[in-house]
């Protein structure tokens, strides 16, 4: 009896030491490809047709998964060549599509996702601003965390193998022929393995980096 208990404990422990050793180390996001940059066609959005103040720039701002909140940071650290001192500003521009005014130099966007649209969306980019008007079109990143329904598949097999290690435990020690308990045992463990291995790779994030396209254009007369 003595000897089926340790048989026991010891199946369960060195299936718990595998997938902690596996999901343990689960932390570094899978990195996709990057989102295709979006087409240059103008967005439909009114532009409008009063003149755009000295040192300023108009700027549409598009994104291609539907509307996104847009928030911006001033990068004092660049001052265009010419460009006055004036600070440009920071805060919540507005939500896509849309058209904005602002003074002339690099800002950080920040694009979020809106009520009702994709969670996972969301992302920055650079854009220096220049006089005139420029046509920016962001194709958003995405950051997908993983959600416990994604570990029921890598549980369910994880179980499915401590079961048959421990049946197999129990077997050999009251069986002559020890063949069909060794590969119960032996499929076990693979089974505890493949679980640890899937649940590593189900737990892990995965990140998609933005794109954007962005051009001049003259205003309308």
């Amino acid at each position: 009896m003595f000897g089926v208990l340790a048989g026991r404990v010891s199946g369960y422990c060195s299936a718990l030491l595998v997938l902690g050793s596996l999901c343990g180390c689960a932390g570094e996001p899978v990195r996709l490809a990057p989102a295709p940059s979006p087409p240059r066609l103008m967005p439909r959005v009114q532009i409008p047709n009063t003149p755009i103040g000295a040192n300023r720039g108009r700027v549409v701002l598009d994104t291609t998964s539907g509307p996104m909140r847009v928030l911006a940071k001033y990068d004092p650290s660049f001052v265009p060549p010419g460009a006055p001192t004036e600070k440009g500003v920071s805060g919540e521009l507005c939500i896509t599509p849309c058209v904005v005014e602002l003074p002339v130099g690099k800002y950080r966007l920040f694009f979020s996702a809106t009520e009702g649209s994709e969670p996972s969306l969301g992302d920055s980019d650079d854009l220096i601003v220049s006089e005139g008007l420029t046509i920016y079109r962001r194709a958003p990143g995405r950051y997908r965390t993983p959600s416990p329904v994604d570990q029921l598949g890598p549980a369910a097999l994880f179980v499915l193998g401590i079961t048959a290690i421990t049946v197999g435990t129990l077997l050999i020690s009251d069986h002559d022929d020890k063949a069909a308990p060794t590969a119960l045992i032996g499929g076990g463990a693979a089974a505890v393995i493949g679980g640890g291995v899937w649940g590593y790779h189900q737990s892990r994030a995965t990140q998609q980096d933005g794109a954007s396209t962005v051009w001049q254009q003259q205003p309308q007369p």
